[in-house]
């Protein structure tokens, strides 16, 4: 007897020993695959060309095709569990093939959770995310996922409208671990000076690179690092940054991150994304960026003041620095969020080179006095807790700040001027 042709939503097996590695594997593959297209079904005892090979009823359940155990492969290998249910079709004469219905509704992908090897055989990858797809040969097949496979993918799950956007990115691109070591700041094992130069340093060989001239113009960087350690699971695929870039509220890819021409598109060097940007021939706003998130927990920024950039006079904006730091600090947050939740992240702010920068509020009225900085450097260093909110974060970042705009003769900044601060870069999305 012979079946239609197999489709996207219709993957067709032969018998399968599903007490073996193999054949287990095959059950878990399509069907996980299945879920992920939003449902479908898997037939086994049909050959790829539509050939239906049917048994006596009695002969498949003795092979194990019975319900308990194939939800029993299911709940072993799919990080999202689904409720199968098996059918026993007839083809006349008492014979028999299986379905297996793999339910709809995906609203969170379904990720491989364990591997599954038989010597140098690796039937399953952990972590992989498996899909319904059309291979090279235009075939329909059960496969890893591929960049060009992620539109139709996505589609699924916004259609289905009660996806976990933050979960989708960060089991696709994150991975899923089982066990994240949470560490303390001081298991975190690292000294912050030397640690941010190391960064620093390759900021600064990338500006050098571009013949620029920093040696007489102010800085600021921030560091952050997220306090688990999930370096395994960390992706640098060159064609997954646009996906991660348009979903910046779920990826928590920075938004002041843009590229159009191959030389400002991030790299991925030495298990870190780094992007570079170097904005000084622009005529309304230049800046000059060095940007890492390295290792899928640690964070840096560093960047030469813009008031330096765009005026010969030295001035330090205190409302426009407190604003840059608050976008850079969600931006962690949004990180944190989307790597590994209910972890702690330490932050670290450098000035570098804002001595004789004098102090003024751009767009507002000035001090009544001038206030210079005679010191050169200025540094702090605060924790957010995972029950931290935005206010809690502004307390903690606030208390280290104004000691910075203190150096300015003493100068101050009111608690509603950082409150301001905080919701004007709330309503832009930032």
């Amino acid at each position: 007897m012979q079946y239609h042709s197999e489709s996207l939503s219709e993957e067709f097996k032969a018998w399968l020993d599903i007490r073996s590695k193999h054949g287990k594997s095959k059950i878990a593959k399509g069907c996980i695959a299945l879920r992920n297209h939003n449902g479908g079904r898997l037939l086994i005892g049909i050959d790829q060309n539509g050939k239906i090979e049917p048994k006596h009823i009695d002969a498949i359940k003795a092979d194990g095709y019975i319900a308990e155990n194939i939800q029993a492969i299911i709940n072993e290998f799919a990080s999202d569990k689904f409720e199968i249910t098996l059918n026993y079709p007839a083809t006349g004469d008492e014979l028999y093939f299986v379905e297996i219905i793999v339910p709809s509704g995906v609203t969170t992908p379904s990720i491989c959770k364990a591997d599954l090897e038989d010597g140098k055989m690796k039937f399953l990858e952990k972590n992989a995310l498996y899909i319904r797809t059309y291979g090279t040969n235009n075939y329909p097949s059960s496969a890893k996922i591929q960049y060009r496979d992620w539109s139709d993918f996505l589609n699924v799950l916004f259609e289905n409208r009660e996806m976990d956007y933050a979960a989708i990115l960060k089991k696709c691109f994150y991975g899923k671990p089982d066990n994240v070591k949470i560490l303390s700041e001081s298991q975190s094992g690292i000294n912050i000076d030397t640690h941010i130069s190391s960064f620093k340093t390759r900021a600064l060989e990338q500006i050098k690179n571009a013949g620029i001239d920093i040696s007489n113009l102010g800085t600021w960087e921030i560091f952050a690092k997220l306090e688990y350690d999930n370096k395994d699971y960390f992706c640098g695929k060159d064609e997954y940054i646009e996906l991660l870039m348009n979903h910046p509220k779920y990826s928590g890819w920075p938004t002041w991150i843009i590229f159009d021409t191959i030389e400002l598109k991030p790299k991925f060097i030495e298990n870190s994304w780094r992007y570079f940007g170097n904005f000084t021939k622009e005529t309304l706003y230049k800046t000059i960026d060095y940007w890492e998130i390295a290792g899928g927990n640690e964070f840096y920024l560093f960047r030469v003041l813009e008031t330096d950039l765009q005026t010969k006079d030295k001035i330090f904006d205190p409302l426009e620095n407190i604003a840059r730091n608050i976008e850079a600090i969600l931006t962690v947050k949004k990180l944190s969020a989307t790597y590994c939740k209910d972890v702690a992240i330490s932050f670290c702010i450098r000035y570098s080179d804002i001595e004789n920068h004098n102090l003024v509020t751009r767009g507002m009225r000035p001090f009544a006095q001038p206030k210079i900085s005679y010191t050169n450097k200025s540094q702090f260093s605060f924790t957010l807790n995972p029950d931290d909110d935005n206010e809690a974060m502004i307390e903690k970042f606030k208390s280290g700040m104004r000691k910075t705009i203190s150096l300015f003769q003493g100068a101050e900044i009111s608690d509603e001027q950082y409150a301001r601060m905080l919701k004007d870069v709330l309503n832009r999305n930032v």
